[in-house]
């Protein structure tokens, strides 16, 4: 019924649009995925030269290429579902990305583990189909995450060059956003 009152021509640049779009994302999505496997799986089992690396991730991208196929060929209507929960992910790392910045008592043990448990939780309540007093489940993932985030970091010792990065991004911010002005 749309497709009367637009013109074909508005209607297939808006196709268009959307179908670009949506390859540039996964392409994106891929490239990330096959530089992620070649420096943080690759190198951290054996260690390679960069070259070595970059011919893993290459090696790795028509892999990946028809893994998205192969699951979108399965028509499971997923794609709502797995949007959803993927920003919940996303909203379980906030904490620690903000932390990262300006919090100089986290650790790396707080961040793993505060990411994780905000993730797992997500997902088991989307799953579940569970809302906790009536929350979509990325609140209580939030909570969750922040909560362990800051336990763990207090229970564990920080790494000092972490102090020393946060004191160069507030520095840097000061000098970026808030300059000295001259009298």
């Amino acid at each position: 019924a749309l497709l009367t009152k637009v013109p074909r021509g508005l209607a297939l640049l808006v196709v268009l649009s959307i179908f670009a779009a949506a390859v540039s994302t996964l392409n994106s999505i891929i490239l990330t995925l096959s530089s992620m496997f070649g420096r943080d799986l690759v190198r951290a089992l054996t260690p390679l030269s960069e070259e070595k690396e970059l011919v893993w991730g290459k090696l790795l991208i028509p892999v990946l290429t028809l893994a998205c196929y192969a699951f979108a060929s399965l028509k499971l209507g997923l794609i709502a579902v797995l949007s959803s929960m993927a920003s919940a992910g996303l909203m379980a790392q906030l904490p620690v990305i903000l932390g990262a910045f300006f919090w100089k008592r986290g650790t790396a043990a707080g961040a793993i583990l505060g990411m994780a448990s905000g993730a797992v939780l997500t997902g088991a309540l989307y799953m579940t189909k569970t809302n906790f007093l009536g929350q979509w489940p990325p609140v209580w993932g939030l909570l969750t995450s922040v909560s362990v985030f800051v336990a763990v970091s207090l229970m564990t010792r920080p790494n000092p060059s972490g102090a020393d990065f946060i004191d160069t991004v507030e520095s840097e911010v000061k000098r970026t956003f808030w300059p000295a002005r001259e009298s």
